[in-house]
């Protein structure tokens, strides 16, 4: 008994150990994609013009709606399937190009036409069109990329976010030094994807695995079996998440459009750290719901809390000094965004509470609560947005986002609960209340010099949580064996 509680044991800390490791490397990846991202989302705001940003922000949320159309979140059931049975890596890889190839073309022939019959202008849909064609090569770039993450190598995922980063970032800054103009801003992003997709291939076929045709029909139909009620999931959410955008543009100028979607960007980007450790473990995730129910619900717990006590600081520092964060990355013109962007950061603990929960459910073959729960939630948010942007505008659909994001959260705990078990509640609570006494620190010194206020504040934070002794023993074994690894590696 006592050698099989010890076996245990060691699986579990060597499940922990990889999961860091790869968190570890997904980091890096999400860190080199938001210091680009931020960088040039600053340039290119500054570049545009409040009115035309609030054009390419459209551009961009439109395309991402019907893009994730085309996805039919296949990425996610590949890495649940491969994680399981590396056997079947090969035509899951084919499988998925053919239904991605498939939906793309039926939907640039759909909205094609329904561009044209709208009378958008030429400008708009022309850059709707070229955006949608190179996403849809970033798409089977994520196909690629759910093989390295299913085979838990998340070290070729690093490699291929620095060179695609590099590459994109050196041609948008070509794009404004030359002055190239509004399409040529998709353009160069569109060529990093390319490149991306040919080095991920080249990977895969000379580490992992050729590509083979073998029962092809039947696997594409075992596919979009699969993955029809998450990917239908995925496009309500994806649909939710940007609807405020295109009922601003409708109800409200495009300058309106931009005070809005820049500090939600901003937000949404900040999310990088709690999908990294989530993506990290869904691997483990997808074979602990197959083997041990108990492994997957302490490994998730655990990572519940590693989670808060890394987003709950960033929230607090992002709403307390909204102002200046605003101003520095986009400029003064945008400065009336620090409001919608103080309102929209108090969900940012609860958003990433929810990706947690929902890859979980994901894991255990629960897609389908991940559907109703997008569509819930998009039709709340599309009901608030209606009452409240015609008269408070962007701050409006600050508020409408901040409600649906929540009630998602609620939603999504609610239906854990029932298929497993209740999420930590009480070390939730105590994690909260740790950023509480962050705040009020902030709050009674912020008059003081900044440098030293806020690594104060954040040792108030730690000693807070310390005291109130939210980890258990092992988890604080755990957590050291963490940040041990990644100093090693760093090193």
């Amino acid at each position: 008994m006592e050698r099989s509680q010890t076996g245990k044991e060691q699986t579990s800390t060597s499940v922990v150990s990889k999961i860091t490791r790869n968190a570890v490397f997904l980091l890096l990846s999400r860190t080199t994609e938001i210091v680009f991202a931020v960088i040039t989302i600053s340039l290119l705001a500054r570049y545009l013009g409040v009115n035309d940003y609030g054009d390419y922000s459209f551009v961009m949320a439109f395309v991402a709606i019907i893009i994730t159309a085309a996805s039919f979140g296949i990425d996610f059931i590949m890495t649940r399937e491969i994680a399981k049975n590396k056997d079947k890596a090969s035509s899951l890889v084919v499988s998925a190009i053919v239904v991605r190839s498939i939906t793309f073309v039926i939907i640039i022939l759909l909205i094609s036409g329904f561009l044209f019959f709208t009378g958008y202008p030429s400008r708009i849909a022309f850059a709707i069109i070229i955006a949608l064609l190179f996403e849809n090569i970033r798409l089977l770039l994520f196909v690629f990329i759910s093989v390295f993450r299913a085979f838990e190598k998340m070290s070729y995922e690093v490699i291929l976010t620095i060179i695609t980063q590099s590459i994109s970032f050196g041609l948008t800054l070509f794009v404004i030094i030359c002055n190239l103009g509004f399409i040529a801003i998709f353009i160069a992003s569109g060529i990093s994807y390319i490149v991306g997709a040919f080095l991920s291939l080249g990977i895969i076929y000379k580490r992992f695995f050729k590509l083979r045709a073998e029962k092809i029909f039947l696997s594409v139909i075992s596919l979009i079996k699969e993955s029809y009620t998450l990917a239908v999931g995925i496009i309500v959410k994806l649909v939710y998440i940007n609807i405020d955008v295109l009922l601003l543009k409708a109800m409200k100028s495009s300058a309106d459009v931009a005070l809005f979607q820049a500090p939600h960007k901003l937000f949404l980007s900040l999310n990088f750290l709690p999908s990294s450790i989530v993506m990290a473990a869904f691997p483990a995730f997808s074979r602990f719901s197959r083997d041990s129910s108990d492994s997957l619900m302490k490994i998730y717990e655990m990572l519940l809390k590693i989670v808060l006590l890394i987003m709950i600081p960033i929230t607090v520092f992002c709403f307390s000094m909204s102002e200046p964060i605003i101003k520095a990355i986009f400029s003064t013109g945008f400065i009336e965004a620090h409001i919608p962007f103080k309102i929209i950061m108090l969900t940012l603990p609860f958003v990433s509470m929810d990706f947690l929960l929902s890859f979980v459910l994901v894991s255990i073959g629960e897609q389908r609560i991940v559907m109703w729960n997008g569509i819930f939630c998009l039709i709340f948010n599309v009901l608030l947005d209606l009452l409240l942007i015609p008269k408070f505008s962007y701050n409006g659909a600050a508020v409408a986002t901040l409600c649906a994001y929540f009630l998602s959260f609620l939603f999504v705990s609610y239906c854990i609960a029932k298929r497993l078990r209740t999420i930590p509640i009480g070390a939730v609570l105590k994690e909260f209340v740790c950023g509480g006494f962050m705040w009020i620190f902030f709050s009674l010194f912020h008059g003081y010099n900044l440098f030293f206020v806020w690594p104060g504040a954040f040792l108030v934070f730690l000693g807070t949580f310390w005291a109130l002794s939210i980890f258990s023993e092992k988890e604080l074994t755990f957590v050291k064996d963490f940040i041990k690894l990644k100093t090693g590696f760093l090193l």
